[in-house]
């Protein structure tokens, strides 16, 4: 006698289900994947920078990604009346301020960030952010401005309002707007160790690529598992 045997016959809707989620779950981890090597190319190029020389001329604002990270060593004048305060930079899950300071060279200013400080809980109390305007040589890596996950309309400049001021995530236009000369579209942050008081610890502060990794092996997990559980459901037994 011969034994009936397990039919396969799933409908159309489930197939096509199927093949729209595990489209989506299969897109998803290799976008995590993705996300992980461009993570372990920026570690890598923040690593590289150290072992070259460091320039002496600024570069144009049109290889700012290109020289991401690379270190420079520049002679300027600072501009202390004109400090600008980023404000909400985050470090090590605290909220508190960059400071940006424009250096001088000819007729064009470089944005010098000198570090983090914590926010105080009078938002009005700053530490002491002064500097001398005495020519100097500044060591530091290029770096480009922070910007927002979600760009929102900004206020008109008010020149009436105190210095330093407080900007949220600004573009180089807008400080430029501020300062009243070009400034180049990048910031130089500052190694130098002789400022006391601001934290200087410039290397990316991001989950590394291992979490990326496991985010990827959970969505090609779900893949495998909906195709598992579209196979069991479709499989008919026997009467």
């Amino acid at each position: 006698m011969n034994k009936a045997r397990a039919r396969f016959s799933p409908p159309l809707w489930s197939t096509i289900l199927l093949l729209v989620f595990g489209a989506l779950f299969i897109t998803a981890g290799f976008w995590q994947l993705d996300r992980a090597e461009q993570k372990r190319t920026l570690f890598q190029a923040f690593d590289q920078t150290m072992r070259e020389p460091p320039l002496d001329v600024l570069i144009d604002n049109s290889q700012a990604g290109e020289y991401q990270f690379r270190r420079f060593s520049i002679y300027g004048q600072y501009d202390p009346e004109h400090q600008i305060l980023l404000d909400s930079m985050m470090y090590q899950g605290r909220a508190g301020f960059h400071l940006l300071t424009p250096l001088l060279i000819e007729k064009t200013a470089v944005l010098v960030n000198r570090g983090w400080f914590p926010q105080a809980a009078d938002r009005m109390s700053l530490p002491d952010i002064s500097v001398s305007r005495e020519p100097r040589q500044i060591n530091g890596r290029l770096a480009l401005l922070p910007k927002p996950g979600l760009v929102l309309p900004t206020d008109p400049v008010d020149d009436s309002s105190p210095w330093p001021r407080r900007l949220l995530y600004p573009t180089a236009g807008e400080i430029q707007q501020h300062l009243g000369y070009p400034v180049y579209k990048y910031q130089i942050l500052l190694t130098d160790n002789t400022e006391q008081g601001f934290i200087k610890d410039w290397r990316p502060e991001i989950p590394g690529p291992e979490k990326n990794v496991g985010y990827a092996i959970q969505w090609f997990s779900f893949t495998l598992a909906i195709f598992v559980i579209y196979l069991i459901l479709n499989l008919r037994q026997p009467r």
